[in-house]
């Protein structure tokens, strides 16, 4: 069954609109956000931010380590409505 629970990703100063079934990485970067990563696979941690909100699910079991609260954008899908993710990498100016 389809999941037509309308979800959007909170990064910086942007609200971005998103589906349930893409990594966050792919979806920030169609987006135009510069977010840092490499392996794609969750085995650098290149790609971590931290989860000031919401909930997201792990399409596959990450290796890289992170601290809690954080996330590996790029083997997770958003699962909540809102998502809000924060970065060192993207502070506001």
């Amino acid at each position: 069954m389809a999941d037509d629970t309308k979800r959007a990703l909170v990064v910086k100063d942007h609200i971005i609109p998103v589906a349930p079934d893409l990594p966050i990485l792919d979806q920030l970067l169609l987006k135009g956000i510069p977010v840092e990563y490499q392996c794609r696979a969750g085995f650098c941690g290149a790609c971590r931010m931290r989860l000031k909100s919401g909930e997201v699910r792990y399409l596959e079991t990450p290796i890289a380590y992170i601290n809690e609260g954080e996330v590996l954008t790029c083997c997770t899908v958003p699962v909540s409505r809102i998502v809000e993710l924060e970065a060192d990498y993207l502070k506001k100016d």
